[in-house]
């Protein structure tokens, strides 16, 4: 029998093994997979922890491979397929977008007679449109497709879409193509009549008509059915800056709260129901809490986070049923245990490392407790609550680079009442909205009414100076004091001791960030689809050059690229923000840009229609600047210059005190750069962005002889719809010897410029590669380089 430091211990080294496989570039070869199994046989019976590292490992790495073998042909990429499958999940509307998961049966190319059969083969589709068709999960359908690999964007501080899409196992994304097909033709099959997706889509319909017209009917379906598509955006924001966000998501903390209030009530009928009497009254508690566990996840879809919780539910409750004395750890253990067998990718989830420290700071706190004294007893609790919020600082900053100050305030009320009235309330009302949704809205109201409370509370703690803080720039080293801060806050360690949390902390306050020296300067090309924005810095000043596209009403490359790469470089100001043109795909994202952040100017070659408030310059040929001996120049267009939106973009040279120069010529075509041309503006450059992301109508042979680059950058979108860059540009380029970098293939893309330095460069997605990611060939896009 193992001891129960065994068990935790070997837990550990198998979750570490886990990790260490997902933190890899690539996935290992069959000799190192061999070498390794070689090695866990002899090495494992000695030291155990390393052997279940090993075995943890290789369990990783197979259940990738099979996932891997699980991919679509490269030959339905970039084409119209036709296809057929069933929606999976509920579908999200956004505005004239329809977005859902669609299971693919068969594919049939263009080019082919006979269907291709898959299996289970997950792809994320959106359907654009204003008169899109109501689809419900289960509803088989043929479509008419055009599917790309999975990616995302790939810069410092975002969001790394392409991981998520492998831990949900979504083999490729892509959008339906219209097509007049009648009803009858679309739908093959319309829901599957019957089972889990069939239930909880009812349960939703009618959850919708008992909640409607109430306020919170986005928070009562959340927590209700797990569909968060009608909560809006400034709601959310209050969550997330109030620390209350994990509130929004079924997940550990309902599934129990649920199953102990249906256990308690379970309890409490014990004696007066015999057929319950049939097991004891214990044992009928815990029967019924982790039915109702099941109940719930069922009807979140058995989401990811919901299958976490149950399993480790319904381990703690096996571990209790069997009254194995084992300590509360040693449970946990086994539970962490269960979860990542049956998921490996669960550990790239925040939520599995947030959930299993909750419970443990929980178990730790209350190993302490008295065990007769009531009063004391909730005060431990009270204690255990504070420790939550304080103990989870260090993982909220490693995995979300922020903080909410007013978390522990805020979680001290919304966590009570939404977790133990609010939640269990809806629970029930959905059931009863099985039955009757008219009786349901009754207590929905109460429900609604307590949640408005709640939403006017978040909102005045939201609202509150430095309520939500950054910490950008954190390293290793202050994220571990950090950390042994928080294990002083929760171990019973001698109070004096505790003095040291202040110290801990303070590293985490003062970041450092990379300095650039004075007459030097960084160019970072970002990574925001078919697009464009850079981001040009001095030693203490900073140049916005476009801001990307607006995607939808809800979604923008500021929003998802550009603040979070600003932030995490520590910038909170913009001297100035230049919009080459008003071209949708330039200045997509300014809004946003100038609701984030303090920006001293704003410039641009024509008046911008989203800023009819706001005070914008004309860029103008002749315009200069200077910034901590760095040069900055307008080329174009001249106040005489006639053309089209792209030929009079906003043309801007960065110069050096010993003339290393970058330029940023927007969309200039043919027509702008003989402009340029004429008036013998164009130096010799050493990074050029590409005029009009590689299109044939710029970037002509006198351009190119004139500027002479050393490095040239296309800013396109991975697969665009438009062939940029063209093969003809890139082969002029080529043989003028540039070497060429596309952020559509290397993310985002930064040169370091100095005189006394040679020029120096990262392209992120080569230097954080991992066995998730899009694989791109390691070799340097140079001169004689074509892709």
């Amino acid at each position: 029998m193992l001891r129960s430091s065994e068990v935790v211990v070997n837990s550990a080294g198998f979750l570490v093994g886990i990790v260490a496989l997902f933190n890899l570039a690539q996935l290992p070869s069959v000799v190192v997979i061999c070498l390794m199994a070689a090695l866990g046989v002899v090495v494992g019976r000695k030291f155990p922890p390393v052997g279940f590292f090993i075995l943890g490992f290789l369990y990783a790495s197979l259940h990738t491979f099979i996932q891997r073998t699980q991919t679509l042909p490269e030959a339905v990429f970039g084409v119209e397929i036709e296809a057929t499958g069933y929606v999976s999940g509920l579908p999200e509307h956004d505005g004239a977008r329809l977005r859902f998961v669609f299971n693919l049966q068969t594919l049939q190319p263009s080019d082919s007679d006979k269907p291709v059969t898959l299996g289970h083969s997950a792809v994320r589709l959106n359907w654009y449109g204003p008169n899109t068709p109501e689809l419900q999960s289960g509803d088989k359908l043929r479509l008419l497709v055009k599917l790309r690999q999975p990616g995302g964007f790939l810069n410092p501080g975002g969001f790394d879409y392409e991981r998520w899409l492998f831990q949900q196992r979504i083999v490729a994304t892509g959008y339906v193509r219209t097509k007049n097909w009648t009803d009858a033709e679309l739908f093959l099959a319309s829901g599957p009549g019957q089972g889990l997706a069939a239930l909880r889509n009812q349960l939703r319909d009618k959850l919708l008509r008992a909640t409607h017209g109430l306020q919170n009917q986005g928070l009562l379906l959340a927590l209700a059915v797990g569909d968060r598509s009608l909560i809006d955006r400034e709601q959310w924001q209050r969550f997330i800056a109030t620390g209350t966000n994990h509130l929004l998501a079924i997940s550990g903390l309902h599934i129990s709260l649920v199953a102990s209030f249906v256990g308690f009530l379970a309890s409490a009928c014990w004696r007066y129901i015999w057929l319950l009497q049939k097991t004891t009254r214990r044992n009928c508690g815990l029967y019924a809490a982790t039915l109702a566990a099941f109940v719930y996840a069922a009807m979140a879809g058995f989401s990811l986070p919901t299958q976490r919780a149950l399993l480790m539910f319904a381990v703690l409750a096996v571990f209790s049923l069997i009254r194995r004395h084992h300590h509360r750890v040693t449970a946990l253990a086994w539970a962490l245990i269960a979860v990542v067998l049956i998921d490996p990718l669960t550990v790239m989830s925040p939520g599995l490392w947030m959930s299993f420290s909750a419970v443990a700071i929980l178990y730790l706190v209350f190993a302490f407790a008295p065990k007769a004294n009531w009063g004391a007893k909730f005060g431990y609790a009270l204690r255990g609550h504070l420790l939550i919020t304080l103990g989870l600082y260090p993982l909220t900053i490693l995995f979300f680079q922020q903080a909410s100050v007013v978390a522990p305030v805020a979680n001290f009320f919304a966590v009570p009442v939404v977790g133990l009235f609010v939640t269990p309330l809806v629970f029930a009302c959905t059931i009863l909205a099985a039955l009757s949704p008219v009786v349901a809205r009754i207590p929905l109201l109460l429900a609604d009414w307590v949640l408005q409370a709640v939403d006017q509370l978040l909102a005045a703690l939201a609202d509150l100076p430095l309520a939500l803080i950054r910490f950008d720039g954190a390293t290793v080293f202050s994220l571990c004091l950090l950390l042994v801060a928080a294990l002083l806050l929760v171990l019973p360690v001698f109070w004096k001791l505790r003095v040291l949390v202040v110290i801990l902390t303070l590293p985490l306050f003062f970041p450092r960030f990379a300095e650039i020296p004075e007459g030097g300067y960084s160019v970072t090309f970002l990574d925001v689809g078919q697009g464009t924005a850079v981001v040009v810095r001095t030693r203490s000043h900073v140049l916005l050059y476009d801001t990307g596209p607006q995607f939808s009403a809800s979604f923008s490359a500021a929003d998802a690229v550009i603040i979070p790469y600003l932030a995490s470089q520590g910038i909170s100001h913009i001297d100035t923000l230049l919009i080459s043109h008003n071209d949708r795909d330039h200045s997509g994202g300014v809004e946003e840009i100038l609701a984030g952040f303090s920006v001293s100017e704003v410039l641009s070659s024509a008046a911008l229609a989203q800023l009819p408030d706001r005070q914008v310059s004309t860029c103008v040929a002749g315009q200069n600047w200077q910034w901590d001996s760095v040069r900055f120049d307008m080329l174009h267009p001249a106040a005489t210059d006639r053309g089209s939106k792209n030929d009079l973009s906003c043309v801007l040279l960065v110069s050096t005190p010993g003339q290393i120069r970058t330029l940023l010529p927007g969309d200039i075509e043919a027509y702008g750069e003989q402009q340029l041309l004429s008036r013998r503006a164009l130096p010799d450059v050493d990074v050029l962005m590409v005029p009009h992301h590689g299109s044939n109508t710029s970037s002509t042979l006198p351009f190119i002889a004139s500027v002479k680059p050393e490095y040239v950058v296309y800013t396109t979108g991975f697969n665009n719809r438009y062939g940029f860059p063209r093969r003809k540009v890139q082969a002029r380029y080529s043989a003028a010897g540039a070497a060429a970098f596309n952020v559509a293939i290397d993310g985002a893309t930064e040169f370091s410029v100095a005189d006394d330095e040679p020029i120096t460069f990262m392209r992120y997605r080569r230097e954080n590669r991992r066995i998730w990611r899009r694989q791109e060939p390691d070799v340097f896009q140079g001169a004689a380089t074509l892709y």
